[in-house]
């Protein structure tokens, strides 16, 4: 009897080893999902970060633009200006990070869009 329960004692051993290896692997499988949700969530705000500041910039180079054929005051090409030569920079600098490749669908669709409105409001200035 006592051969029989050493095999059983060494059984509930390497059972219990085996089951602490699995907890083990799967936390460290868990971890490792966690850290790649959080860095596509970084990436995904970044995005979302540097859109709003495109979006933001045509809208003051629209108003500046707007506010200068109103009155013909100059000073109201200010934000025009300055969002003329960076709005093409904030452009690749968004294409530049690592997003799907939806995004990049709509980044590539988006380039003209912005160029033409920047060359509207161009127009409309001269």
């Amino acid at each position: 009897m006592s051969k029989q329960l050493g095999y059983r004692y060494a059984a509930v051993i390497v059972a219990a080893t085996l089951l602490a290896l699995l907890v083990a692997a799967l936390s460290i499988w868990t971890f490792q999902q966690t850290e790649a949700a959080a860095d596509a969530r970084q990436i995904t705000y970044a995005t979302i970060l540097r859109g709003n500041t495109l979006l933001s910039n045509l809208r003051d180079a629209e108003t500046g633009q707007r506010g200068f054929a109103l009155t013909g005051d100059e000073k109201f090409l200010e934000p025009y200006l300055a969002v003329r030569e960076h709005i093409a920079s904030e452009l690749r600098e968004m294409r530049a990070l690592p997003v799907s490749a939806a995004a990049v669908q709509r980044l590539d669709a988006m380039a003209p869009l912005v160029d033409a409105k920047m060359a509207e409001l161009a127009k409309v200035i001269a």
